[in-house]
């Protein structure tokens, strides 16, 4: 079961729900609910916005920077997330995927690293994680095993991927190393890494003991036809 958690401050901006954006791609929309209880749509956004393009995020406003930088950039879209996008910047933890997009893993009972906070995670756990400031999914997945629930995992995961290219994502587990692992491992797959290479691949990025048991190993080269289905 995926478990969402969102808090938002009560005095960031609202704005008009539009489908569209400038270029004719529907946007995602992620709904969240401020203290108040009252729900807002804090983050609305298509990929072709933003890939490969130099943006900065504001309130009320999306500025193409690569546009006319002179000009402070050309305005493509509005209502976004209102924060400036900063990537995953080399550090600990921190894996390229093929595509060039970054995702985080790292251990819950380390502190968290300096730097930027993620803006939208995935936590496996056997239980449910304490509150955050920012948005995140909960999978079910007890240590040293597979997820309680594959088509919330795979949703989880496929989710992490997609948003890796517009915001800052986070994988982590307890240890951060067997589950957490096994996630970025499947995530190569989606992300072009073949299948059985996919577990040296993270070893050899991420931690050298990543994919902890011979069942997580398999669970990542059995999502072949689950990524391309």
């Amino acid at each position: 079961m995926a478990h969402r958690n969102r808090r938002t401050r009560s005095d960031e901006p609202t704005g008009p729900q539009t489908d569209q954006c400038p270029f004719g791609t529907t946007r995602r929309t992620h709904p969240e609910t401020s203290r108040s209880g009252r729900t807002r749509s804090r983050f609305e956004v298509c990929a072709c916005c933003f890939q490969g393009r130099n943006v900065t995020v504001i309130p009320s406003r999306v500025r193409d920077l690569s546009a006319d930088p002179a000009a402070g950039g050309a305005p493509i879209g509005e209502h976004f997330y209102n924060a400036k996008m900063v990537p995953w910047a080399d550090g600990p933890g921190v894996v390229e995927f093929p595509d060039g997009r970054r995702i985080r893993g790292r251990s819950l009972r380390q502190p968290r690293p300096g730097g930027p906070d993620p803006q939208f995670a995935v936590y496996l756990l056997g239980r449910c994680p304490p509150p955050s400031d920012w948005p995140h999914r909960w999978v079910r997945w007890p240590d040293f095993a597979t997820p309680t629930s594959n088509s919330d995992a795979i949703a989880a995961l496929r989710e992490a991927y997609e948003r890796s290219s517009i915001e800052r994502v986070e994988i982590a587990c307890e240890g951060g190393v067997g589950r957490t692992g096994t996630a970025l491992a499947a995530i190569a797959v989606l992300a072009g890494v073949a299948p059985h290479e996919a577990v040296e691949w993270v070893r050899q990025r991420y931690h050298r003991r990543a994919v902890e048991t011979p069942w997580q190993r398999r669970w990542v080269i059995n999502l072949r036809d689950t990524w391309t289905g």
